[in-house]
């Protein structure tokens, strides 16, 4: 499911504001149009730009999703998915 969500939701901000309507503002991917993408190349290698209230501050930050096994974490698999990202300010 984790997967499926990080590689979905990027393309739309509609999609993005399901997970929290209120506190999500917008979601896109930095480098546009995510077609012919499949599985985790929906999202890893990609920023994702976003704006969303933690709180009650507002934060404009890029999250960039990175291989797992970047971080000594192992692949991905059917069953098995981790999903990492760091952020920084735009």
């Amino acid at each position: 499911m984790w997967s499926w969500w990080f590689g979905w939701h990027g393309s739309d901000t509609r999609r993005y504001k399901l997970w929290h309507p209120r506190a999500h503002l917008s979601a896109r991917w930095k480098d546009g149009d995510d077609a012919g993408r499949r599985g985790g190349a929906r999202y890893i290698d990609r920023w994702s730009i976003i704006s969303e209230y933690i709180g009650s501050t507002m934060l404009s930050a890029a999250i960039q999703f990175v291989d797992p096994t970047t971080f000594g974490l192992s692949a991905d698999t059917d069953d098995a998915v981790a999903v990492c990202g760091t952020t920084g300010q735009r």
